[in-house]
């Protein structure tokens, strides 16, 4: 998801009756066991990487009934000057109750550890951020990096630093489901989808069975260059059946496809 340069935003600044009672609490908990993941709620959760504050922006931030994250992306998380235009769009977005993240990539493990967090501090600093969204992780947590580390470790450093220093979130996208749960003791939230179109998402999506032994709301999918509103909805019914409590579905495409709003976008935030 890490995208090419030119960086992606402009640089300028921007008793019987208890029996009764117990037995409808019974019947209630048996009911909703029953009803499985599908029961779990949906939410919206956007990589927004348009200029915090611009149009494209503030109507993704203006449904926060929908929407539960947005995130900043400055030049891949590169650009670590403070704006106060966007924090401006950060806090709006805030006290709507929305959660905002901060972005940067990690190389598979092979970003040098230290920058990261140097990225992190600066983001989270600078924008009073909810967590942090961990790029271009790897499916596997036992390969070894440059650091020393198994990926594992490289990524639980990362995770306890965001947790201790900022009680933030953590977001790991390894964009695929991993074999095995091992990234949930790592990351809060992980992301098991991240591809174009509806096709893939149907036919070539990975289900995990280990991934229903944990909340919906721990898994985000993403899909891109889904042009039809009906395919943006199989896609929801999809991610419900899937235990996927986080879902963003986008008729944007090209080589940032999360800079503008669906053609859908009414339609879409209507389902929440």
């Amino acid at each position: 998801m890490k995208l090419p340069d030119p960086p992606l935003l402009p640089r300028n600044p921007l008793p019987r009756r208890k029996v009764s009672v117990y037995l409808a609490t019974a019947v209630l908990f048996l009911a909703v066991l029953a009803a499985g993941p599908s029961a779990q709620s949906q939410k919206i959760a956007i990589p927004s990487y348009a200029e915090p504050g611009s149009k494209v922006w503030n109507t993704w931030a203006a449904y926060p009934q929908a929407v539960a994250i947005m995130m900043v992306n400055l030049d891949n998380g590169d650009d670590t000057t403070f704006y106060p235009s966007v924090l401006s769009a950060v806090q709006l977005a805030q006290a709507s109750g929305i959660k905002v993240l901060g972005y940067t990539y990690t190389e598979y493990g092979e970003r040098n550890p230290s920058t990261v967090e140097e990225k992190i501090a600066a983001a989270e600093t600078n924008y009073g951020l909810n967590g942090i969204f961990l790029d271009q992780a790897p499916t596997s947590c036992t390969a070894s990096t440059p650091f020393q580390q198994t990926t594992l470790q490289y990524y639980q450093t990362l995770s306890t630093y965001v947790h201790t220093q900022f009680n933030g979130t953590v977001v790991l996208n390894p964009g695929t489901p991993p074999p095995t749960d091992c990234w949930m003791s790592v990351a809060d939230i992980l992301v098991t989808y991240e591809n174009s179109g509806i096709s893939n998402y149907q036919h070539s999506y990975s289900e995990m069975p280990w991934v229903n032994s944990y909340p919906a709301s721990r898994f985000w999918n993403l899909l891109y260059a889904v042009s039809k509103q009906t395919d943006m909805q199989t896609a929801f019914s999809l991610a419900k059946q899937r235990n996927v409590g986080l879902i963003y579905v986008t008729s944007d495409g090209g080589s940032n496809p999360w800079d503008g709003i669906p053609s859908y976008w009414t339609a879409e935030v209507a389902l929440k």
